[in-house]
This record gives C-alpha cells, structure tokens and sequence, in this order.
C-alpha cells in the first residue's frame, strides 16, 4: 500500500496516522538507508561543517589582503591590483579636475566625461568578477570603449576651449594609455 493517510485502527474518527498498513522497517529487505546527517555528501552536514570553521570561537583570522607598516590589514580585490584599474582611477581624478576647472554652462561637457570616466574602473571591476574568459573580454571591451570616448570628450572640450591645453594633454595622455592596455587584454 502507498504512503497516505488512513484512519487510525482504533476507530477514532479524529485520529489519523502516516502510513498505515506499510510494513516496518524490520520487515523491509535489504540494507536500511541512512536519512539526514548520516548520508555521504549531504548539503546540510557540509553546510554544518563550514558553519563550524566560520564560528571558531572569538578568533579572529585574517582574510586576505596583505600587511601595511602600521601592522593593519590593507584589503583588496582582485582588480585592485591591475594596473590598468589604477590608472582608470587616475582617469577619474583627472577627469574631476577638469569638470571642477569647466566654467558655468558647459554640463554637457562635463556629465558626459563624469559618466564616461566612470565607466571605465566599474567595467574594469565587473570584467574582472566574471568566471568566464569571453565575459572578461566583453567587459573590458566595454571599458576600452567609454575609454575612447573620454578621449573625444577631451577633443570635443578643447575644440571648444572649454578645456585647457595642459589639462587636455595629461587626460588625453592617460586616455592613450589606458586604450594600448585594454587592447592588449580584450585581445
């Protein structure tokens, strides 16, 4: 008989119990397969065990990065370390240099480069969380591009004379740079 719910023997029409009329486990034959925390490979006992090496007491273990001089931890992430994110981040910085020097009505110019400049450390960043090759590339591929464009930001601006010429050189300098290296890791 299949598991289901049957009215209990004694009559009581209330009572119910699970599986009635099934044999006993004693009665089953061959082995008796083991439930719960017993069985090889089980989720729940794994996700116990790592609970346990998490929740060691108040130890406190260090967890990536690396040492300063100070003796503080200085955590990273991966991408932290490219030097092409390095020199996304200066590509920031200068870019707020240039938007803070912009005189008044020219925020077309400077949201445009704001976003632009941006974009190009958050893709590197999001490239490099990907597990696959092909995203990695389509990434940074995308940072090259909004790369580009900070460069024809930068032409556009000092055709304009919006910009100035040492400000534009160094960005346009940086801009250069950062598309040779990007380049070479889409390829």
């Amino acid at each position: 008989m299949s598991r289901e719910w049957e009215a209990n023997r004694s009559g009581n029409r209330g009572e119910r119990r699970w599986g009635a009329g099934e044999p006993r486990h004693s009665e089953q034959s061959g082995p008796r397969q083991p439930r719960g925390r017993e069985v090889e490979g089980n989720r729940e006992r794994d996700r116990g065990r790592a609970r346990a090496r998490r929740d060691d007491g108040d130890q406190e273990r260090p967890r990536g990065g690396t040492r300063r001089a100070d003796g503080d931890r200085e955590y990273t992430l991966s991408h932290e370390r490219l030097d092409v994110y390095q020199a996304a981040i200066e590509l920031v910085a200068t870019s707020a240099r240039i938007i803070d020097d912009l005189p008044r009505g020219s925020s077309f110019v400077s949201d445009q480069l704001r976003r632009a400049a941006l974009s190009v450390p958050l893709n590197i960043a999001e490239g490099g969380g990907k597990p696959t090759d092909g995203d990695r590339k389509r990434f940074l591929a995308i940072a090259r591009g909004s790369a580009m464009e900070c460069g024809a930001i930068l032409d556009a601006g000092f055709a304009l004379q919006v910009i100035e010429r040492d400000l534009h050189q160094r960005a346009k300098a940086l801009v250069v740079r950062l598309v040779a290296m990007l380049s070479k890791m889409c390829r």
